[in-house]
């Protein structure tokens, strides 16, 4: 069998001047000449510096919900819910990691495969950490923590005046495979809605993602199906995906607050891309794509809306471009608390082009301009945060228009146990469809005030909250943070004025540490500033989110 010798250095191996790299290299196996457990030494921070370095040995060491070395973990609850969880499989964890035994050493890898480990909800924590070096080899544990994965819930909840509840049934890690199941029943303003939905991210053992949703509505029918190759990582070299998605509902229109009508509303869509990329450059990466768009919009009678309009048909090629740029930080109590958070700050822009034409089955002729865009700011204790996307159809005909949004935060941390948090979100849409609006209430933002209580083709929200994060750890099972909030804003356009309208409140917030639901609960109380119109003198809103 032939051997590919990489040189060792001669002091740490005297007698053995090579590691022999057989054909077995070709699934990642390095077969390294036999060193000394004297030989190694404890990993230094100076040795990222090293150009040389190959990856050794890597140790997956995957956690339970609770750690029973902890002695505030090791209770008889958190040893039964030990028992009844299946841990997730190393072989899984291993799935994720973008560094394999015998390749080049890069730590860049290691920090992005926490990233890509984190963002799996089965997941509580993942910390990869170089631990000693032999010879020329670099020795890699990953330990991981599970999360709570099977999730039965029953919700209640209120926002913006109306009453909503569902029932739900998920498990996030059948069988420690990381794929995920779900069932549930919820009912609120708009319809009943029961929907079953699974997802596979690595279908048979490969990095493509399977998804399949079905949902069966009071007022329709919906189906999902996407299988798609993303680009996992910045050193992501192709990308391919297939969507094709159909849903029949009807769209409620509010006026102060009440439904004034529903407009039905039937969708059909396709859609085909394949991606490229010359992998990472330095801090970045580009990637191209094109792709094949189909949608479809016909609008039916209701009860309440017995209007008809014309169908709309969107079918076109496009051509895309995105630079995404390598620049995270890690925070605890952001988004949620008592977890570790990746928060980008680089550079993300995207942008695509398609040409609508009737010939190809397109409602007229238009070019339609996509583009997007994100970047955060970091100075000392103060964090910001910058989005905007835009959509343009450049012709003649129903979608003629430009749909707008822009979102922008500012925190700013006050220790471990508070903060600052100011946002703000514009949106604009000049090419609304029959049954579209842009709406603000209780449950879009301003808290204060009912579900859809204005609405136009622009809105402008502003909130500013004042967080704070308590020491409470109840069970080892939940953090509780509060926030006192204000939130001011309108929603104008179509023949309607500007309006001005605010809030004053202050709210509870519960987070599952242990679920990997992710989700937030918010128990609010809204006082309106101004109360006008069907506006009650208090709102009280229940619900789960996925942020504080």
């Amino acid at each position: 069998m032939k051997n590919h010798c990489l040189p060792v250095p001669g002091p740490a191996c005297p007698s053995v001047r090579c590691a022999c790299l057989s054909l077995f290299a070709l699934s990642g196996l390095l077969c390294q000449a036999a060193v000394s457990a004297a030989e190694c030494r404890p990993w230094q921070a100076q040795d990222e510096q090293h150009q040389a370095l190959l990856t050794g040995d890597i140790a997956v060491e995957t956690g339970s919900i609770f750690d029973p070395d902890k002695p505030a973990e090791n209770r008889w609850y958190n040893r039964v819910a030990n028992r009844l969880h299946i841990d997730t499989r190393a072989e899984v964890i291993r799935h994720h990691l973008l560094f394999r035994t015998g390749a080049a050493f890069d730590p860049a890898l290691l920090r992005e495969s926490e990233r890509l480990l984190r963002a799996q909800h089965y997941l509580k924590e993942a910390v990869i950490t170089p631990v000693e070096v032999c010879g020329r080899a670099v020795n890699i544990r990953v330990s991981t923590l599970d999360n709570w994965t099977f999730t039965p819930g029953l919700n209640a909840g209120r926002a913006g005046g109306q009453n909503s509840g569902s029932i739900e049934l998920e498990e996030h890690n059948l069988f420690g495979w990381g794929k995920s199941l779900g069932f549930g029943y919820q009912q609120d303003s708009s319809r009943d809605h029961t929907w079953l939905t699974y997802h596979d991210p690595n279908l048979l053992d490969t990095r493509h993602e399977l998804t399949l949703t079905t949902q069966n509505n009071s007022d329709g029918r919906g189906h999902d199906f996407a299988l798609a190759l993303p680009f996992y990582a910045l050193d992501s070299r192709t990308a391919w995906g297939i969507q094709l998605k159909t849903l029949r509902e009807e769209v409620p229109f509010y006026e102060q607050g009440e439904v004034a009508y529903r407009s039905g509303e039937e969708q059909h869509a396709a859609q085909l891309f394949y991606g490229w990329s010359a992998g990472r450059q330095g801090d970045h990466a580009g990637r191209y794509r094109l792709g094949w768009q189909y949608e479809r919009q016909r609008w039916f009678p209701t009860e309440t809306d017995p209007g008809e309009s014309p169908e709309v048909v969107q079918s076109y090629p496009w051509v895309g471009y995105e630079y995404v740029q390598d620049d995270f930080i890690t925070r605890e109590n952001f988004r949620t608390m008592g977890k570790t958070e990746d928060i980008a700050l680089g550079h993300r822009f995207t942008i695509s082009a398609g040409l609508l034409s009737r010939h190809l089955g397109a409602e007229g002729d238009y070019l339609k301009l996509d583009a997007a865009y994100s970047k955060g700011f970091l100075v000392d204790d103060r964090l910001a945060l910058l989005a905007l996307d835009s959509s343009t159809w450049i012709g003649h005909g129903r979608l003629s228009g430009t749909r707008l949004g822009i979102r922008g935060e500012w925190n700013q941390t006050r220790g471990e146990h508070g903060g600052w948090h100011l946002a703000g979100a514009f949106r604009y849409a000049g090419n609304l469809l029959p049954g579209e609006q842009l709406v603000l209430g209780g449950d879009s933002g301003l808290r204060g005030y009912p579900t859809g209580f204005q609405g136009g083709d622009r809105s402008l929200l502003l909130s500013a909250e004042r967080r704070f994060y308590f020491n409470w750890y109840p069970l080892r099972m939940a953090r509780i943070g509060a926030a006192v909030f204000a939130d001011a804003g309108s929603a104008w356009g179509n023949g309607r004025p500007v309006e001005w309208l605010g809030d004053v409140g202050i709210g509870l917030r519960i987070v599952s540490t242990r679920s990997s639901s992710g989700k937030v609960l918010h128990i609010d109380i809204a006082r309106p500033l101004t109360a006008t119109g069907s506006a009650d003198s208090y709102q009280v809103l229940v619900g789960t989110q996925t942020g504080f």
